[in-house]
C-alpha cells in the first residue's frame, strides 16, 4: 500500500467509516495493474486508489458492496474475456484473484494502518526536488498523484515552506547546500534527484552531492552547453564518466515542454519510466 492510501484509510477510520479494502493477489494476461495494487471502496461505492480502472475494477466495487454489508472478508477471481475484454480495451483478455477484507472503525485498524504506513515509508520511492522555484512548485503534486514521497530542498526559505508546497512530505531550507547536508539525506537506491535550481551555480553543486549518492536517478535541468561546462569540470575534479553518465540532462522527456508545468510532466514522465525499468 501506498502512504497516501494509508492516510486515507487512517482518515476513514477515524470519522468512524468502515470500508472495504481490495488487494489482487495474482493476475494474469491484459489487466491493468499486477500483483500488490489496491484500493479502498466506501459505503457509497465511491474509491481510493485504483486497480487500474475497467470492468475489473467495476467488479470489484460490485463485490465490495457484499463484504461492506455482511461485514465479512471474501476471495474473488475474475476473467475478463469476450466483451468485457473488448470494453476494457483489452487484446487477450485477463484474470485475477482479489482479496476484498471489510475494515471497521475499531483502534486496532487504525493501528494496522499506521503500521503499513511505516513500512511504505522504509521502501518507498522518494523524489528529492533540488529547487523550490516554478518548475519545482509544478513537479511535487505531479509527484505525489502518481505515488511519489516528495521532499523539497532550496535555500530560500521564502520559497522552500509548506505555504508553496503543500503537498511536500518534507520541505528543508537549509543555509547551505553541500555535502554535509547530502549526507543528512541518506539517498539511497529507492532516491530520485531532480535538479531545477535557479541557476547554473546551484545546479553544480548539487550535481556534484547526488553523483556522491546511491540515488537511483539523478536528473538536471539545462541546456546541453551548460551540462557539457559543469561535466568539464566535474571530470577535472575527480569525477569519472560513469558518474556522467547516470545524470539525465536536458532533463525529462522529449515532448517538446515549455511552461514549468509542461517541464513538470516530462520530468514525471522520465522517472516513472526509471522506475518502471528497475521493477
Amino acid at each position: 500500500m501506498t502512504r497516501q492510501l494509508c492516510d486515507d484509510a487512517i482518515r476513514l477510520i477515524e470519522s468512524k467509516e468502515s470500508f472495504a479494502l481490495a488487494t489482487i493477489l495474482t493476475s494474469s494476461g491484459s489487466v491493468p495493474r499486477g500483483a500488490g495494487a489496491c484500493m479502498l471502496v466506501l459505503r457509497d461505492g465511491s474509491i481510493r486508489g485504483t486497480v487500474g480502472g475497467g470492468a475489473l475494477e467495476a467488479g470489484i466495487i460490485k463485490a465490495s458492496e457484499s463484504v461492506i454489508e455482511g461485514r465479512a472478508d471474501k476471495k474473488i477471481d475474475m476473467v475478463l474475456d469476450g466483451k468485457d475484454a473488448v470494453a476494457s480495451g483489452m487484446i487477450c483478455g485477463g484474470s485475477a484473484s482479489v482479496l476484498i477484507e471489510y475494515i471497521d472503525v475499531s483502534t486496532e485498524n487504525i493501528e494496522l494502518f499506521i503500521k503499513r504506513r511505516e513500512e511504505a515509508d522504509a521502501e518507498s520511492e522518494t523524489v528529492y526536488i533540488f529547487g523550490a522555484g516554478h518548475c519545482g512548485m509544478a513537479l511535487a503534486p505531479v509527484l505525489r498523484v502518481v505515488g511519489f514521497r516528495v521532499v523539497v530542498i532550496d535555500d530560500r526559505a521564502e520559497f522552500a515552506n509548506a505555504k508553496r508546497f503543500p503537498d511536500a512530505d518534507e520541505i528543508y531550507a537549509p543555509e547551505k547546500i553541500d555535502a554535509d547536508f547530502f549526507d543528512t539525506l541518506k539517498i539511497n537506491k529507492n532516491g530520485y534527484i531532480v535538479i531545477v535550481t535557479r541557476g547554473h551555480v546551484h545546479d553544480e553543486v548539487a550535481l556534484r552531492g547526488a553523483l556522491r549518492t546511491d540515488a537511483g536517478y539523478v536528473g538536471m535541468i539545462g541546456s546541453r552547453k551548460k551540462r557539457e561546462s559543469i561535466y568539464e569540470r566535474l571530470l577535472s575534479d575527480g569525477y569519472t564518466q560513469a558518474d556522467i553518465d547516470r545524470t539525465y540532462s536536458p532533463i525529462g522527456m522529449p515532448i517538446g515542454a515549455d511552461t514549468p508545468e509542461e517541464i513538470a510532466i516530462s520530468i514525471a514522465a522520465q522517472i516513472i519510466k526509471v522506475r518502471a525499468e528497475g521493477k
